[in-house]
């Protein structure tokens, strides 16, 4: 991200973040807020497990130097131990917004702070309430000069300026603003106001050299009144201005789909409900409605229950993500905005000449990318509704010519595909598989024992299987290995890639398990025993229902 020349961001910020099981980002350790101290760095440092760096950067005039580590390789849970401390800290978004806010100087004073509201007020109207409640006026002194001379004046008097974020502390010549705004029509004037700190009471509280240059350009010291209006405070201000103290922490994260905005409300939040989303739709010009998640995921379908908090009820949305358009009706389908990185990384780890074979594909976040970098795809969805925007994000994005939809059991799918390719030489085989149904996905691997059985001449390539799951186990990858082997009939062999995707709950991660097909369980001679349990399994998952729908229109496959 570009940064800009006069951030004081890094002044005195020190920022540190572990996500297990790798440390992911830098810490940041500056000269007066250092809560690691290098001793207990040093043990990794010399194992190189962190790499020391040094950065010189130019704040307000001056020169700091940072010093930034970054992890090299994964680190163990018994080498993040000496961590747990930030652990915890990193676990509580808005203690380590305040503490690095505090540490780099950019909190707003206390008396910056929106005034308190009655929630009861509030609550009698969430979502027409009057936004004049959160008015704040700020009386301070402000320096008129001449407007040329501004750029002096700041630089001689700047740690007594109004240091408010959000706010300028020149504005134009006029004794009352809201927001730094004029309250009436300008008259153009030659001065300008310099606005002063409120602890500022006299022009005595001014260095020597600063009260000489404002005698020498003839400065006056004026009042002003600075109107701090709803618009100027941020989601999390206004409501912990009005929500009651004994709520745990105030939501103000959403995901974003399109015009929508997508909240997960904790129990105690539910009866502000209305008025919290009122506030999020208020801040976000860009969201004209506001949800909130009532249930879990649809075990068949793989969607939510949801209700409207404020906004239009329109649940149509259109989302970009890797040079794709996708439509779809959100209250329908699965999407997950915050996997758009996930859907990029196993997309590139494909070659143009492949053949994909997306098990569930949704409404086609694996499928489309893959179609658009010139794979060959076969996507499959069994929830009707993800079916029916799949194929209209086809049409969409004009990718008739190399992705076909289907809209059966996943299961089934792959059989028809795989009895396509015996039945047809002239067929391009499928060499990436990409499973995406975390919750359900590693049982799904049993389709793949035996498929290959007819394949006597061993001609058909066997592929790399993309498969997203959920652990919970103390070694994730041992775990992962050792369920996806039992569902295969066989030891998967190396090369294997296990990649840490997010964490969707404590203690819960959600990885991808990336390997090609064991040739002893493609060819494998299944049983009469092993078909009946792969059968009943199919019966036990909820979303293993089998549908006898035939495909959309099949482009011709070369």
């Amino acid at each position: 991200k570009k940064k800009k020349k006069n951030n004081t961001h890094n002044k005195h910020m020190t920022f540190f973040r572990l996500r297990p099981p790798l440390l992911v980002t830098r810490i940041r350790l500056a000269c007066s807020c250092c809560f690691l101290s290098h001793s207990t760095l040093q043990p990794f440092l010399a194992r190189r497990l962190l790499v020391d760096t040094q950065h010189h950067h130019l704040c307000n005039h001056q020169l700091f130097t940072t010093r930034s580590f970054v992890c090299s390789t994964p680190l163990s849970r018994a080498e993040r131990e000496p961590f747990a401390d930030w652990l915890d800290i990193m676990s509580k978004s808005a203690k380590r917004k305040a503490r690095l806010a505090t540490a780099a100087g950019l909190d707003a004073p206390d008396w910056c702070q929106p005034p308190s509201v009655s929630i009861d007020t509030v609550m009698a109207q969430p979502t027409d309430f009057d936004r004049n409640m959160y008015n704040l006026p700020i009386k301070t002194l402000a320096l008129r000069i001449p407007a040329k001379m501004c750029q002096q004046v700041t630089r001689a008097c700047a740690q007594w300026l109004l240091n408010v974020p959000k706010l300028q502390n020149v504005v134009l010549d006029e004794s009352n603003t809201t927001c730094g705004k004029p309250t009436a029509p300008v008259v153009k004037s030659p001065f300008r106001r310099v606005l002063l700190s409120p602890q500022v009471k006299s022009l005595d509280a001014l260095p020597e050299p600063a009260q000489q240059l404002l005698k020498d350009i003839q400065a006056e010291l004026v009042p002003h009144t600075l109107l701090l209006d709803y618009s100027h405070w941020n989601v999390e201000q206004i409501l912990k201005a009005t929500l009651p103290e004994t709520l745990r922490e105030v939501t103000t994260s959403f995901e974003s789909v399109g015009h929508l905005a997508h909240m997960n409300l904790r129990d105690e939040q539910l009866p502000y409900k209305q008025f919290i989303g009122q506030v999020v739709l208020d801040k976000n010009p860009r969201i004209t409605t506001v949800v909130n998640k009532l249930s879990s995921i649809h075990s068949e379908f793989r969607f939510f229950d949801m209700e409207v908090l404020a906004g239009e009820p329109n649940f149509i949305c259109q989302v970009k993500e890797s040079g794709c358009t996708f439509e779809f009706d959100f209250s329908k389908v699965y999407w997950n905005s915050r996997l758009h990185t996930e859907h990029a990384r196993v997309v590139k780890l494909m070659k143009k000449d492949d053949v994909l074979l997306d098990m569930m594909a949704g409404v086609g976040p694996f499928a489309l990318p893959a179609a658009k970098r010139g794979l060959t795809v076969y996507a499959n969805d069994l929830n009707p509704m993800s079916f029916k925007a799949l194929e209209k994000n086809i049409r969409l994005n004009k990718l008739q010519r190399t992705v076909t939809a289907f809209n059966m059991d996943a299961r089934d799918f792959v059989r028809k595909i795989m009895a396509s390719m015996i039945s047809n030489p002239k067929m391009k085989p499928f060499t990436q598989v990409t499973m995406n149904l975390p919750a359900l996905s590693l049982e799904f691997l049993d389709v793949f024992r035996g498929l290959y059985a007819a394949d006597t001449a061993h001609a058909l390539p066997l592929p790399t299987i993309h498969c997203h799951c959920f652990s919970n186990a103390e070694d994730i990858h041992a775990d992962v290995k050792a369920r996806a082997a039992e569902r295969l009939g066989a030891e998967l062999q190396e090369p294997i890639a296990i990649y840490d995707v997010r964490d969707v709950a404590p203690n819960k991660r959600m990885v991808c398990l990336s390997f090609q097909l064991p040739p002893e369980s493609a060819y494998q001679a299944l049983s009469q025993t092993d078909t009946a349990s792969a059968g009943s399994s199919a019966k036990r998952a909820p979303s293993a229902a089998v549908s006898d729908a035939e495909p959309a229109k099949k482009a011709p496959v070369s």
